[in-house]
C-alpha cells in the first residue's frame, strides 16, 4: 500500500504544507508528539496503478509473457467443482492456501487462510503469513461481513487479570484509545486481530517503541523522556498495578470484545452504537458508491 503524506510547518512568518508522496509505502516522518496522534500530519494511504507498478519493477505475469505457457502446463490440473460439491459448512472446516508477495522481501511465499466463527458475533477471516526466505512473519483479521449500518464504540474497563483475558475482534478500521494514558492509536496502526485484551495493549506498546525507536538517536530528551514515561505507564498496567478503560471505536462495527455474562449486560463493557459522519463514510469509500440502478430483488 501507498502512502500521502501531507505535514504543516509553522514557520514565523508563514504556514507552510509539504506533500510527500511515496509509491513504496516506506515514508516516515517523526511525530514529535509519540505517543499521541500528530494533529499537523495527515498520512492518506492509496493502491498504486500500472505505471507507478513498472517503476517499482511489479509486472503481472501476462506482461512478461509467461501466462500462455503456464495455462498450457496447468490447464488439466484443476477439477471443475459444481455448485453442490462444496458447501459453506465445508469451507469453514478447510484452510485454504495461496501464493503471496513477501511484504518484507517480495519473494513469494505461503498465505493461509480460514473463514470461522467468533462466538456471539459473526464471520471473520484469519490469515496467516509465513515467509521462509527472509522469516518473516504475519496474521492479519478482516470481518467476513460488510459494513454495519451503524459504528460501534467500546468501552472496557481492565480492572482485573480477569479483564485482559477478553477475547477481542479488532478490525481493520477500527481506532484504539486508552483516556488515562493519553494514548490514540489509529485503525491502520495495529491492523486487524483476534487476540485478547492483554494481547492488544501489548501490541500497541510494540507498535509505539518501534516507531519511536525509529529516531530513537536523534531525538530531543523531552521525547525520549515521553516515550519512556509512557512505556513504564502501560508496563504498570500490564503488571495489573493501574486500571484503565480501553476503547475501540469502529466506524464500520466490526469490532467485538467477550462479555463475561453474556447474554445479560457486563458491568465492565459499554457499548454504543452511532451514526457516521460524512468523513467515516469517506474513508470507508461509502460516499463513491454508486448503488444507480440497483434494485432489490426479493426472489
Amino acid at each position: 500500500m501507498c502512502c500521502v503524506l501531507a505535514c504543516t510547518f509553522i514557520d514565523v512568518f508563514m504556514l507552510v504544507e509539504q506533500v510527500f508522496e511515496d509509491i513504496s509505502g516506506k515514508f516516515f516522518v517523526e511525530n514529535p508528539y509519540a505517543p499521541q496522534k500528530d494533529p499537523r500530519t495527515e498520512v492518506v494511504r492509496f493502491v498504486r496503478n500500472t505505471d507507478q507498478d513498472h517503476i517499482l519493477g511489479i509486472y503481472s505475469s501476462s506482461k512478461v509473457g509467461v501466462e500462455p505457457e503456464i495455462m498450457k502446463t496447468n490447464s488439466g490440473l484443476l477439477r471443475k467443482i459444481n455448485e453442490n460439491d462444496f458447501t459453506l459448512e465445508d469451507l469453514h472446516g478447510e484452510v485454504l492456501q495461496f501464493p503471496t508477495p513477501c511484504p518484507n522481501c517480495g519473494i513469494e511465499c505461503q498465505t493461509n487462510m480460514k473463514l470461522t466463527n467468533v462466538p456471539h458475533f459473526k464471520e471473520v477471516v484469519i490469515m496467516a503469513t509465513n515467509c521462509d526466505a527472509c522469516g518473516h512473519r504475519s496474521n492479519e483479521v478482516k470481518s467476513g461481513c460488510g459494513i454495519e449500518e451503524k459504528g460501534r464504540r467500546i468501552e472496557v474497563k481492565v480492572r482485573s487479570r480477569e479483564d485482559f483475558s477478553r477475547d477481542v475482534l479488532k478490525s481493520e478500521t477500527c481506532s484504539l484509545e486508552v483516556p488515562e494514558l493519553d494514548l490514540s492509536v489509529g485503525p491502520y496502526a495495529v491492523g486487524g486481530r483476534f487476540t485478547t485484551v492483554e494481547g492488544l495493549l501489548v501490541a500497541m506498546k510494540e507498535q509505539v517503541t518501534s516507531q519511536g525507536a525509529v529516531f530513537i538517536d536523534s531525538a530531543d530528551d523531552e521525547t525520549k523522556n515521553r516515550i519512556s514515561k509512557f512505556v513504564a505507564e502501560l508496563d504498570a498496567v500490564l503488571e495489573g498495578n493501574r486500571e484503565i478503560t480501553l476503547v475501540l471505536d469502529d466506524p464500520a462495527g466490526n469490532s467485538y470484545v467477550q462479555s463475561f455474562t453474556h447474554p445479560a449486560p457486563d458491568s465492565g463493557i459499554t457499548i454504543t452504537d452511532y451514526e457516521r459522519t460524512y468523513a467515516h463514510n469517506e474513508e470507508l469509500g461509502l460516499n463513491a458508491m454508486n448503488v444507480d440502478n440497483y434494485e432489490k430483488n426479493d426472489n
